[in-house]
């Protein structure tokens, strides 16, 4: 009799069958909003995100370059 509660208690504390399913639809739905995201980021009005942060980029490697070039 204990055998047949120890047999049921750990099918309880198993995994369902689907659940690698569940978790493969999980990550496509990241993939997806990451994705949309990005495009976001990408396609701006005038100048996008990224745009911008490659000139700051740029900016800041130009100014950084010339302070450590003094003595």
């Amino acid at each position: 009799m204990a055998t047949s509660s120890s047999q049921s208690s750990s099918r309880a504390h198993r995994r369902p069958l689907h659940w690698h399913v569940q978790n493969g639809q999980a990550m496509t739905e990241y993939i997806v909003a990451v994705a949309f995201l990005l495009v976001l980021l990408w396609v701006g009005a005038n100048t996008s995100a990224v745009q911008q942060l490659v000139a700051a980029l740029k900016d800041f490697w130009t100014h950084y370059s010339y302070l450590i070039s003094l003595p």
